[in-house]
């Protein structure tokens, strides 16, 4: 089967150095794990493998951090007050708010199936993972602390020194810290989907109604961007390629609160990391992988349901309007690309 490609997306919704070649190992081992591209298969979408190459141990303590208040400034708040996973490591809140901390400026993004990407951030302004974990633990609205100041947290709290010895050669350090917590986030897969059984051979895994769906999702081409293992989440993409993006108009027609006046800086893509008027309202396409747990939708979360946010990118990025039909099959298509959680050994 050969998927038309026309071009557009469905955008769903911290002290120690990282060194390039730290960068640079990380991406080759990620794409050591990743099957063929779509390209080289007879399909666009590849099925989520199951193996994975993470130390388990460190796994597990990542985990425990992951859930602890200590990894924050004022120890109120953990990575797991925003990343809930019952709802695919993501919130519900188009601008999560927790503890005494602003609001985020963007929907907070997913961190399912994390050790597949090539860059991180709606913007892709990170292409490591541990340097994606540098700015949020730096980050004053955020975590607002330093994994120095963690690392001395934490050997004023029980358990925490023997369980890094018993994880690390070199025991509680600030990089120990934080490679724990990274190799957790990159354990974070979610296989096994009922589209994942249905690619790999089983024909009753999936309705002929979402079947259907998936025609459509090749015929439409929303394959053009969002295809791969990940169904998106390899590369960026302007937001509004057929119809410029109206914020403003966007929230009257799905009868929404009004989007303000101003755009924060954020909300204007990777024109905040390069300057380039080309680049403004250009976002990392988001994976649809566990879509249908990750709502809202959209960088700015303004999108509350799959219907809707099918409609808009139908419409905004290949200039096609569906009909209601054809919308309700690709709503059933999404909704079988969640797969089961994993979580820590």
């Amino acid at each position: 089967m050969r998927a038309q490609v026309f071009g557009a997306l469905l955008l769903a919704s911290n002290s120690c150095a990282t060194s390039r070649q730290g960068a640079d190992e990380r991406r080759a081992e990620a794409r050591d794990r990743e099957p063929p591209r779509a390209s080289e298969t007879a399909d666009p979408i590849l099925p989520l493998p199951h193996s994975r190459t993470l130390d388990a141990g460190r796994v597990a303590l990542g985990a425990s951090l992951f859930q602890s208040p200590l990894l924050s400034g004022d120890a109120s708040v953990s990575c797991a007050s925003c990343h809930h996973e019952q709802q695919g490591w993501a919130d519900r809140a188009a601008h999560t708010q927790v503890a005494a901390r602003p609001a985020t400026a963007l929907n907070v993004p997913t961190l399912a199936n994390l050790q597949y990407y090539f860059y991180f951030s709606w913007n892709g302004a990170y292409d490591d993972l541990a340097a994606h974990a540098d700015s949020l633990l730096e980050n004053p609205d955020i975590m607002g602390t330093t994994w120095s100041a963690v690392a001395a947290r934490l050997a004023h709290a029980p358990g925490w020194q023997e369980r890094f010895a018993a994880g690390f050669s070199t025991g509680l350090r600030p990089e120990n810290i934080r490679a724990a917590l990274v190799e957790y986030e990159a354990s974070l897969s979610m296989p096994d989907s009922p589209f994942d059984r249905w690619l790999q051979g089983d024909g009753s895994a999936i309705s002929v109604a979402a079947e259907r769906g998936y025609r459509l999702f090749e015929s439409r081409g929303c394959v053009s961007c969002h295809q791969g293992m990940l169904l998106g989440g390899n590369l960026f993409q302007r937001l509004g390629v057929m119809r410029d993006y109206d914020p403003a108009a966007m929230a009257k027609a799905l009868h929404a609160e009004p989007a303000p006046a101003v755009e924060s800086r954020a909300e204007l893509g990777r024109f905040t990391l390069t300057g380039r008027e080309e680049d403004r309202h250009v976002f990392r396409v988001p994976s649809l992988r566990n879509v249908a747990l990750t709502a809202p939708y959209l960088h700015d979360g303004s999108v509350a349901t799959l219907a809707d946010v099918v409609d808009i990118m139908a419409e905004y990025q290949l200039g096609e309007l569906l009909g209601p039909d054809e919308n309700q099959s690709i709503v059933q298509f999404l909704d079988t690309l969640s797969g089961r959680s994993q979580g820590a050994p």
